[in-house]
């Protein structure tokens, strides 16, 4: 099935007349709906857990990390993103399953 809409969205233009591999489809469509996070992305970044796990291609997480209260001196925390951006002794990490939107070529669809 993969397979078959992969051959489909390669070999056809979009509505805007684009033709385009799959992977890059999917990215183009998450980096345009993906914009800002929202509360419950905070949210779940103001749990006291040092580790997440996730399948979701876009990069909410790493964007409201980055937007926190950089004011506050008991957010010294750092996101080390597995497997694009590690980093050695990070209070928190993030693994991206199926890949993100960073690096269209790794995205899983199944």
């Amino acid at each position: 099935m993969a397979d078959e809409l992969r051959g489909i969205c390669e070999n056809q233009k979009d509505r805007s007349g684009v033709q385009q591999p799959l992977k890059e489809r999917v990215q183009d469509i998450l980096r345009s709906l993906s914009r800002n996070p929202g509360m419950l992305i905070y949210l779940l970044l103001s749990l006291p857990t040092s580790s997440m796990v996730t399948q979701n291609y876009d990069e909410l997480i790493e964007q409201a990390m980055a937007g926190r209260n950089v004011a506050d001196p008991n957010r010294a925390d750092t996101l080390s993103v597995i497997p694009y951006q590690p980093v050695r002794g990070a209070s928190r990490w993030l693994l991206k399953m199926h890949g993100c939107v960073s690096h269209p070529s790794d995205i899983v669809l199944t």
